[in-house]
């Protein structure tokens, strides 16, 4: 790490304890509205990504949290991904519009690459990632979340989508009959969003249904998205102990893709969009049922998903098609019992993953499907277990520990060319411990080492093969976190992990291991919410993302940096609410410096980027809720990723940012 990187990181970290100080001494003198209203936060937030449901306080990790109340603070927000952009989680990159369509949705947690796979996402804990891993932000509903539960570690009891965390959406149960809830918003690149809530709960039943109709217009010419997404949860209590859930999903898009630009192109018009069109048709369907019966203290757990996915595309001058169906069933047992005066808590599981998929790749000169030059049928099959244990030895002192096993096996069958033929096993151990202290609830300090894999069927159907290992991490963290008092809650992690056997694309359709990769960094975050209306939010995130073992057709890329991961990310809301006067913030955003390719030839610098949103509610019948958001107020013209990062030096082509943005929308709650 040079001098000038611990410069700027010095900077940055002096002005989080400037700020710390500024607001302790501010809330100090405003003093307490009701100092009980959140001190016992950490105690009372009882989150479920780790198949415990277990309170904040007593997890060895620093996960994030997402309350309701910070949910509807941005209701501007189109999908999933472009409200975790908006909240600014510490330790979580989410570029805008990476590859120019919110189908494609990137992330980056902790200096890992920024990938639409590797990131385990749920729904109420149902699986949404597609069978082959990868990540649909506008598949994922959003209209009425209660809240979402955000780890950005390996996850030894998930297995190899989650080996750069798990992100949880807990949508809302309403106490009530029939609520409903609907809104319509427009933005000034011309795009709609129209969605319709059911939510509902009597006797023995509950039910929840999220409609939306997204009429995307993209930044760039001729780019668009329609999507229409359906998502249901129907929920039935047989007794006093056990209940049976259905949740059904639908997904549909229409898009066209944008092409990357040349540096020459984006300075001269960075809304152009020059080369073929590249159409988009996705149909994705998922289907669930969730059991759950208590004994007692005990409970038992099964659930069984199913998926049935269709994706046809143009680009670079070939026609892809990827037709996919997966089922996965899963039972877990939870025992809860004393050792002597110590709660003790055991998890034991078992999952079955089994997953079909069919490519089937044209040529398509002028986007006319032509010759067929491959097709290749290919099932993985995966059996895991796991048993996590978490053990209270004192009211302030907790222990976790964790071992999860998987075992898998890929075959191949090319049908055009037989060199496409083979098959691979292998099996990984992970195993996971932590420990956390809670002093009081201003200071709970946790530590914890995770680990986990990503198994090669977890790649881009095309690109697979019989020479990739499966990628390994080991993550190590330790950190703090507390609500010292009622207005102010803060936390703050040092986090350094270990890929091997990285696997990277050094090549349209191929991919290799490619070594060692290192990341280490520290993120933090504060949110204050002050007596007389004020509040802010500040979240920072430091990473020295580097390959350790990099080495490509004779050239090493030892001590290079990892292209498209930030080395800073600064975010932060500064805001007023007031019942009569609506609520009005600021959020300006810092993305410090990137390489943009795996040489760093190409290096992106930092740069600022301003929003702001104003929010105004009645509280009539119905409810009523008006906002008008901004983006990119000074039309900056800046880029988010590469898009091909190990292309030749001079030839990188990159996605720009999408310029000023104004939304604006109505939403009623009856």
């Amino acid at each position: 790490m040079n001098s000038a990187r611990i410069g700027v990181s010095g900077m940055m970290a002096a002005g989080l304890l400037w700020m710390f100080c500024m607001l302790w001494t501010a809330g100090a003198r405003a003093g307490e509205s009701d100092p009980a209203a959140r001190v016992s936060e950490l105690e009372t937030v009882t989150v479920t990504a780790s198949k415990i449901g277990t309170d904040v306080s007593r997890t060895p990790t620093n996960i994030s949290v997402v309350s309701r109340e910070e949910i509807e603070r941005h209701p501007s927000a189109t999908n999933i991904f472009e409200l975790l952009s908006q909240v600014n989680v510490p330790g979580v990159f989410i570029p805008r519009l990476p590859g120019s369509l919110p189908v494609d949705g990137k992330l980056s947690t902790r200096g890992s690459e920024s990938t639409p796979w590797a990131v385990r996402i749920l729904v109420n804990g149902i699986e949404f990632n597609k069978g082959n891993g990868y990540i649909v932000p506008p598949r994922i509903p959003m209209h009425d979340i209660e809240r979402i539960e955000i780890v950005k570690t390996p996850s030894a009891v998930y297995g190899d989508q989650a080996i750069y965390g798990v992100i949880n959406i807990i949508t809302r149960v309403s106490d009530k009959p029939l609520e409903a809830r609907t809104g319509i918003s427009f933005d000034s690149y011309g795009s709609t969003n129209a969605h319709v809530v059911l939510n509902g709960s009597k006797e023995k039943w509950e039910y929840f249904l999220d409609a939306s109709m997204v009429r995307f217009n993209g930044f760039q010419d001729r780019a668009f998205e329609d999507d229409n997404t359906l998502y249901t949860r129907i929920g039935y209590h047989i007794d006093d102990t056990s209940s049976l859930v259905f949740h059904g999903s639908h997904y549909d898009a229409d898009a066209n893709y944008a092409n990357a630009l040349t540096f020459e192109q984006l300075a001269s018009e960075p809304q152009q969009n020059p080369g073929a069109d590249m159409p988009l048709d996705d149909d994705y369907q998922i289907y669930a049922l969730a059991y759950d019966k208590a004994f007692g203290r005990h409970s038992l757990s099964v659930k069984l998903d199913v998926k049935d996915e269709i994706t046809k595309m143009f680009f670079s001058g070939l026609h892809f098609e990827f037709d996919e169906w997966e089922v996965h069933p899963e039972a877990a047992f939870t025992l809860r019992h004393d050792l002597g005066e110590m709660d003790n808590t055991l998890v034991m599981g078992a999952e079955f993953r089994y997953h079909e998929l069919d490519t089937l790749l044209h040529l398509a000169p002028d986007n006319l499907i032509g010759a067929m030059i491959g097709d290749r049928h290919r099932e993985d099959t995966t059996c895991a277990f796991y048993v996590q244990d978490q053990l209270r030895i004192t009211r302030a002192l907790t222990m976790t520990a964790g071992l999860r096993y998987d075992d898998y096996e890929q075959d191949q069958t090319g049908r055009v060319n037989t060199a496409n033929t083979w098959t691979q096993s292998n099996s990984h151990l992970s195993p996971k411990l932590g420990i956390t202290y809670t002093f009081s609830p201003g200071v709970n300090l946790f530590a914890g080492f995770n680990s986990g894999f990503k198994s090669p069927a977890r790649v881009p159907g095309a690109a697979a093969s019989d020479s990739l290992s499966p990628e390994k991490i080991n993550a190590y963290e330790i950190g703090i976190r507390g609500i010292p008092a009622g207005w102010l809650s803060y936390e703050m992690a040092v986090f350094y992990h270990q890929v091997k056997d990285k696997i990277a694309s050094v090549a349209p359709q191929q991919l290799e291991n490619v070594g060692e990769t290192d990341a280490k960094g520290i993120e933090a975050s504060i949110n204050a919410e002050f007596p007389n209306g004020f509040y802010m939010t500040l979240g920072y995130t430091y990473q020295d993302a580097t390959f350790k073992d990099y080495q490509h057709n004779g050239v090493s890329y030892n001590g290079n940096t990892l292209p498209n991961v930030p080395e800073h990310i600064l975010g932060t809301w500064l805001g007023y609410r007031h019942k009569a006067l609506g609520d009005i913030a600021l959020n300006p955003t810092y993305h410090g410096s990137m390489a943009l390719n795996t040489a760093n030839t190409l290096n992106w610098g930092g740069y600022w980027l301003l929003g702001a949103r104003y929010t105004k509610r009645f509280d009539t019948w119905p409810g009523i809720e008006f906002f008008i958001a901004g983006e990119n107020l000074t039309d900056e013209t800046e880029v988010s990723q590469s898009a091909n990062t190990n292309s030749t030096p001079g030839a990188e082509e990159v996605y720009p940012v999408p310029g000023l943005r104004i939304a604006t929308g109505v939403k009623f709650v009856f």
